[in-house]
């Protein structure tokens, strides 16, 4: 997350829009780390036993809201790493947010597909 937001202390210094890598990049560290605390609270879930499942237990609504942001399309881990993959391979993003988000991106070319 320090990256990214160094990354974006950055382009906002110098009054630019993101090129597309560092946007995917930024995505990227977005959802690796919603993978890693939705990793640990799942920890926490299975060393608190049957109790931690009741919807009066505040460990249960954590789980619950860790696990719906980290599903959520832009943060879901490997959805963000199979994207930031096809950007370094100068591949077409096929990710909707991506694409939505293109108006905060820089226009850049893409490398075009290759046939197989």
């Amino acid at each position: 997350m320090n990256r990214s937001i160094d990354i974006l202390e950055n382009y906002v210094q110098r009054g630019e829009l993101l090129n597309q890598e560092d946007f995917v990049r930024i995505q990227t560290d977005i959802g690796y780390a919603a993978m890693l605390c939705s990793e640990a609270v799942e920890m926490l879930m299975v060393e608190s036993g049957g109790s931690a499942i009741l919807d009066s237990n505040r460990l249960s609504q954590i789980f619950r809201d860790i696990r719906g942001g980290a599903n959520h399309a832009f943060t879901t881990a490997s959805t963000c790493l199979e994207l930031y993959g096809r950007v370094l391979l100068g591949l077409q993003p096929q990710h909707i947010v991506t694409i939505s988000s293109a108006h905060l991106i820089r226009n850049q070319p893409v490398k075009q597909e290759q046939a197989h």
